[in-house]
């Protein structure tokens, strides 16, 4: 059966990702954005029987909201989302997301702001390889917001192979008509038995074209890397993060920042 287990391949970012991109679930942290930074690695295969509809909820709280190289709160963020996922068999996957951006500190600040995004995807194996296409909507509940309410279709394709590669095409096509492409990559090491541990070291790069709106200019305008680990809580996944982003334009930004995510599945 596909199970997405979602723990952002976060840094930066992502979800949003410059407007947000393919939803990560999996059990490795990612850079390029908070939870809703979308990506789809390739599903983990399981032998129990599968289950059609399942769902995935996640509550984050980040120490700044960086979405792909831009620092849009700096204050504590509380990002939750749930993520219902139909099972289409041999046909691959339909998912659903919402998720929320809350600030937890600035309580009288011009900062301020809360973000509500929605988004469809649809992602199809074959063999090593994951291809997923989706769209996103970016909305800002009371008008206030770091960027405009806008509109993204994306493509991704993620590889069953060494370093877990995952390309990633967003088209920002309602307001902006640009372009941000996002290259990761990513190692686990971990240990069973007794004494078990695991670690993820993971590196984002984020391209844009077209993005004068956004960004200073085009080509290569952020580098995230860190790392994560996955702890599993009575049935949940408990996953704390740190990253550091650096900049590579004049509107991203140098910081260290992280936070944790916790996961249910059902």
């Amino acid at each position: 059966m596909y199970k997405h287990r979602l723990v952002p391949r976060l840094v930066c970012a992502a979800l949003l990702s410059g407007l947000f991109g393919p939803v990560a679930q999996l059990e490795e942290a990612y850079a390029d954005g908070p939870a809703h930074s979308l990506y789809f690695p390739p599903p983990a295969v399981e032998t129990q029987p599968p289950t059609r509809l399942s769902w995935d909820t996640t509550a984050s709280v980040f120490s700044s909201y960086i979405f792909r190289g831009l620092d849009l709160y700096d204050g504590l963020s509380f990002q939750p989302s749930v993520q219902p996922h139909v099972d289409l068999g041999s046909s691959g996957m339909l998912n659903a997301i919402m998720w929320l951006q809350a600030p937890l500190s600035h309580p009288s600040g011009s900062e301020r702001f809360f973000e509500m995004d929605t988004g469809l995807s649809y992602d199809y194996s074959l063999s090593r390889a994951t291809f997923s296409i989706g769209n996103y909507w970016y909305t800002f509940p009371g008008g206030a917001g770091p960027l405009p309410s806008r509109t993204e279709a994306w493509a991704a394709v993620a590889l069953d192979t060494m370093l877990a590669p995952t390309f990633t095409v967003f088209y920002e096509y309602q307001r902006y008509n640009m372009q941000y492409y996002d290259i990761n990559l990513s190692h686990t090491f971990e240990k069973s038995g007794e004494g078990a541990f695991n670690f993820t070291l993971f590196m984002d790069l984020g391209f844009a074209s077209n993005a004068e709106a956004v960004y200073g200019s085009g080509g290569l305008v952020q580098m995230t890397s860190g790392v994560s680990t996955a702890i599993d809580v009575h049935g949940a996944t408990v996953s704390p993060v740190f990253s550091y982003t650096a900049s590579e334009d004049s509107a991203t930004v140098n910081k260290a920042w992280g936070g944790v995510t916790a996961t249910y599945s059902f």
